[in-house]
C-alpha cells in the first residue's frame, strides 16, 4: 500500500512543483536546478551524446544517487518527483528530443521499490501523452528507461499552411506557405539547418504567438497581411544559423525590429536568447 497511497499522494500535489530555474542552454547540455522548502538543491541535466540525450537528476551533496530523492519524505518528497517531471516535460518540448534516456537506481536505501514504480508510471504516461515509444530494461540495480521518436516527426506536426498577401491594391491574391506555428527551441533549430539558406523570418504577437517560415518564400509584411493581424502589435524578426563562420562558438543569430513585447511572452524564443550560442540583438 506504500507505493500507492505515495502514488495518489504525487497526483494530488503534481500541480505544486517547487519553482525552479533553467540554467544552461546549449547544443549539448540542458540544465535547471531548484531549491526544497528544507534548503536542499536539486540539479536536472541532460547531456547530448551523439543524437540521443541522457539525463541526470541528483540532490547536490549525493551525486551517487541516480534519479534519487533521497533526504526528503512525505509532501517533499512527492513535491521533488512533481518538479522533476515538470522540468523534464520542458526539455523535452525544448529541445524536441528523439531519444532519450535515464537511469533510476534501485538500490537506494529508502523507500526504492515506491521510487522505481513511480517513474515507471510516469514514463509510461509520458510517452502515452507525448507520442514516444518507451523501452524499460529492468537490471539488478538500476532501471533503464529509454523514449524514441521517430525523426522529424514532431516538426512534421508543427508545420502549417500560413497565409500570405501585400496590403495594397492590385496585390496578389491570399496564397499559403509552409511555416512553423509555436515552434519549439530544438524545433526552431532543426528546422533552420533543413531550409536552403539557413535564414528564418518569424513575427510574434503581443501574446507571444510565435509563426516561423523559410525567409526566401515571403516577407514579413505578406504574412502579417494574409495571417490578419495587427501590425502594431506585431514584433518583427530573423534567424540566421551561422554554424562554422568566424565566431565559432555562436551559430545562431536573432535580430528583432521595433520589439512590442510580445518576444518576452513567447518560450521559444526566451529559450533560444539564453542559449550560450546565440547572438541576441534587438532594435
Amino acid at each position: 500500500m506504500k507505493s500507492f497511497s505515495s502514488y495518489m499522494q504525487l497526483q494530488e500535489i503534481g500541480n505544486q512543483p517547487y519553482r525552479w530555474k533553467r540554467t544552461l542552454f546549449t547544443e549539448q547540455v540542458w540544465q535547471a536546478v531548484f531549491v526544497t522548502d528544507n534548503k536542499q538543491k536539486y540539479v536536472f541535466k541532460a547531456l547530448k551524446v551523439g543524437a540521443s540525450w541522457e539525463v541526470l537528476f541528483h540532490a547536490v551533496g549525493r551525486e551517487d544517487d541516480s534519479m534519487g530523492i533521497t533526504g526528503t519524505q512525505g509532501t517533499s518528497a512527492a513535491r521533488v518527483f512533481s518538479t522533476v517531471a515538470k522540468i523534464f516535460e520542458t526539455f523535452m518540448k525544448e529541445k524536441s528530443a528523439g531519444m532519450v534516456s535515464f537511469t533510476a537506481d534501485k538500490t537506494e536505501r529508502d523507500g526504492k521499490s515506491v521510487r522505481t514504480k513511480l517513474y515507471s508510471r510516469f514514463a509510461k504516461n509520458f510517452a502515452k501523452k507525448h507520442g514516444y515509444r518507451m523501452s524499460e530494461l529492468d537490471k539488478r540495480d538500476e532501471i533503464h528507461f529509454v523514449f524514441s521518436k521517430e525523426k522529424n516527426e514532431s516538426l512534421e506536426e508543427k508545420k502549417v499552411p500560413l497565409f500570405v498577401s501585400l496590403p495594397y491594391k492590385g496585390a496578389h491574391k491570399k496564397e499559403s506557405i509552409t511555416g512553423l506555428e509555436n515552434p519549439s527551441a530544438g524545433e526552431t533549430l532543426g528546422f533552420l539547418k533543413k531550409i536552403r539558406f539557413r535564414q528564418a523570418r518569424f513575427i510574434v504577437d503581443k501574446i507571444g504567438k510565435l509563426l516561423v517560415w523559410d525567409a526566401d518564400n515571403a516577407i514579413h509584411q505578406e504574412v502579417v497581411t494574409g495571417e490578419g493581424w495587427n501590425r502594431n502589435e506585431t514584433s518583427l524578426g530573423i534567424m540566421d544559423w551561422v554554424a562554422g563562420g568566424k565566431n565559432d562558438n555562436k551559430d545562431l543569430v536573432i535580430r528583432i525590429w521595433n520589439p512590442k513585447g510580445g518576444e518576452k511572452k513567447s518560450r521559444t524564443l526566451q529559450a533560444l536568447k539564453m542559449r550560450d550560442e546565440t547572438v541576441w540583438e534587438s532594435r
